[in-house]
């Protein structure tokens, strides 16, 4: 499976970001079924501003009328999008080589039968990004192309993908339309392939105090451990 691998710092700078944005995100940890919460961003610079940016479309994802480009949070891309006359709906523009990884708090993506999750774009300009996925916030793994005005389903099963998914990453692949690139609003997994949150029981590590404690009485083990004595024959 075609994909990349991130430096292994990155990985617990993922893990750090994943809990030190939990108080932040938590409008959209209790939404089950969506991204809550966002692990990194990259722009390439090849879009229309330096930082996030992307807009505003009304009554539907499928909309050209709205507000866009402007500067915007990372975070419109997390939960889900309101419904209905009048609905704003709001979304991350990604511009070639650019990038969003999204991870879960309270769930993650496994394999069930057909389609697992939908990536949906809210434009009409023929944008499209690439999705890699990942079950360790190291190595992400391309799993396929998704394009503009439409949510896209995937399925986990099309490239043998049998992890269990706590990230992923949506990658621009050009810039086209009014806010250059692919309008990222949402990514929604669907109930069947909804799995066990990664993080949801915590791990007992050792005090500081109880390790070092650990380790001096290892160490005192080890020097007053009998010795064999070895005799000699003739």
């Amino acid at each position: 499976m075609p994909g990349f691998t991130q430096h292994p710092v990155k990985k617990y700078l993922h893990m750090v970001a994943l809990f030190c944005m939990l108080p932040i995100s938590q409008a959209h940890a209790g939404l089950i079924g969506y991204a809550d919460v966002v692990l990194d961003y990259f722009n390439s610079g090849t879009g229309q501003m330096s930082g996030p940016y992307g807009g505003y479309v009304t009554n539907s994802v499928h909309s050209s009328s709205g507000v866009f480009p402007v500067p915007i949070s990372t975070g419109v891309v997390l939960g889900s999008d309101p419904s209905g006359p009048g609905a704003m709906i709001d979304f991350l523009s990604l511009s070639a080589g650019s990038y969003v990884t999204l991870g879960f708090t309270d769930e993650t993506i496994v394999d069930s039968a057909g389609a697992d999750f939908s990536v949906t774009e809210a434009g009409v300009h023929l944008e499209s990004a690439d999705v890699f996925v990942s079950s360790n916030l190291v190595d992400f793994f391309f799993l396929g192309t998704v394009f503009s005005n439409i949510s896209t389903a995937m399925d986990l099963a099309t490239i043998g993908f049998t992890g269990s998914v706590q990230a992923i990453r949506v990658v621009g692949r050009d810039n086209k339309g009014g806010s250059r690139g692919y309008d990222l609003a949402n990514i929604e997994v669907f109930s069947s392939s909804i799995g066990r949150a990664a993080f949801a029981a915590p791990i007992a590590v050792p005090e500081p105090t109880s390790l070092v404690l650990m380790i001096l009485g290892l160490a005192a083990l080890s020097r007053t451990r009998p010795r064999k004595s070895v005799i000699m024959g003739g």
